[in-house]
């Protein structure tokens, strides 16, 4: 009586560990990024490529300027 008990509860066990996962969801085509109202300057800039370096912090304006600065620099250089 204690085998069956025992193969029984092994069955279930495998039953348990071979069962599929749930397929997850296929994936949302991506549309682009969402536009707002204050967004339109964009389209008016006469510029083929435009960038906007940002940020939030006062004490980091610095960096940020450094970095937008390499930035135009090596773009210059490159299509050079």
């Amino acid at each position: 009586m204690f085998r069956r008990a025992f193969l029984s509860q092994f069955s279930a066990a495998t039953a348990l560990f071979t069962a599929q996962p749930p397929a997850p969801p296929a994936p949302k085509p991506w549309s682009g990024p969402a536009r707002h109202a204050q967004d339109d300057w964009l389209d008016q800039a006469p510029e083929k490529h435009r960038a906007v370096f940002d940020t939030w912090l006062a004490d980091k304006f610095g960096a940020a300027a450094g970095f937008a600065a390499n930035w135009i620099r090596y773009n210059k250089e490159s299509s050079a």
